[in-house]
């Protein structure tokens, strides 16, 4: 079941089972499009240890921590996040007053956005300098999930609700967060952003951000809001229409396998379950690894036909160029 899914919204799922939260990065964290307003004195944390993984707290380090209470706190967990925050400013290496559209729903800024992630994770202490800068965001998280944010107005509305959904679902990863360990409140506030329609008032890259708790859930009926609110995303987004089709068609095909299965198998790595012979196979034609398997038995067979006709007609026998062999399944 589900396995229509297209390359497009395959990547997008593999990058969220491999590193939840992994689909996002500090643009601005190494000086570019934004900053979290820390020096880079502050984060490089002078006597800290050894670097650690992305995914762990730094231990015993003067952490500057970002004031909690801040009316403007939301706005610039977004600038940071996403390197432009909802009014469009800029806070570091931008123009002022930018609009966000410009940006956020650019193919080359988005490209640039992704360069910058897979160039902080390259390093060891990348990884470590990232996890701190989200760190800083503690007191905040911590707010947050006991819910002490959502009867303040500056935290709802749809970029407040966002902004929550970055810190729970994302910025919690330098905090020391297991991989999906606040699924179930990212999951809330992701069903609370589709229910109030603020989908209409993000740009792509926003969309994508807030939608992927929710490709992530293990309900098959958030999957299919999901999949609801991704058709009316790709009918918006006319420029990346077959990506969000694709993302859409993704989401389907999870509620069907939830269905049939009782729950994600594409999640079971990351949560340490054992996948069954029928969840294996699913993942494998996911995966495209059926189709491979697929493909190299056509061409064995063919190899096969082949040499039994040269043998007939060569008694002396001839050599196969194997491009011809892939040429013949490629036609079939």
């Amino acid at each position: 079941p589900g396995a229509k899914a297209t390359a497009g919204a395959l990547a997008v799922v593999a990058a969220i089972v491999a590193f939840p939260g992994s689909q996002a990065f500090l643009p601005g964290f190494d000086g570019g499009f934004g900053s979290s307003g820390g020096s880079k004195q502050q984060m490089a944390g002078q006597g800290d240890g050894a670097p650690s993984a992305l995914g762990f707290a730094p231990k015993n380090t003067t952490q500057k921590f970002e004031d909690p209470d801040s009316e403007y706190l939301p706005e610039q967990i977004l600038s940071t996040w996403f390197g432009v925050g909802p009014s469009g400013a800029v806070t570091q290496g931008g123009v002022k007053d930018s609009k966000r559209r410009e940006l956020l729903s650019s193919d080359n800024y988005i490209a640039e956005w992704k360069k910058r992630f897979a160039k902080v994770m390259s390093t060891e202490n990348g990884r470590y300098q990232l996890a701190r800068q989200m760190n800083s965001y503690q007191l905040a998280l911590d707010k947050c999930l006991k819910g002490e944010y959502r009867t303040k107005k500056e935290w709802n509305g749809p970029f407040g609700l966002l902004a929550q959904l970055v810190l729970v679902d994302q910025f919690a990863r330098g905090c020391g967060a297991k991989p999906l360990e606040n699924q179930k409140t990212a999951e809330k506030l992701s069903e609370q952003i589709c229910d109030r329609g603020y989908f209409s008032k993000y740009e792509m890259m926003e969309v994508e951000q807030a939608i992927l708790p929710l490709l992530r859930s293990e309900d098959a009926k958030l999957q299919m809001k999901a999949h609801k609110a991704l058709k009316r995303c790709a009918k918006r987004f006319k420029k990346q229409e077959s990506h969000f089709e694709a993302m859409s068609a993704y989401a389907e095909g999870n509620a069907k396998a939830i269905r049939y299965f009782g729950r994600l198998p594409s999640l079971n790595a990351v949560l340490g379950r054992t996948s069954t012979r029928e969840e294996s196979a699913y993942l494998d034609v996911l995966s495209g690894v059926a189709e491979r398997r697929q493909q190299q038995q056509m061409m064995e067979r063919y190899r096969k036909e082949e040499s039994s006709r040269n043998q007939r007609f060569y008694p002396d026998g001839v050599k196969l160029d194997p491009t011809s062999a892939q040429a013949a399944v490629s036609a079939r």
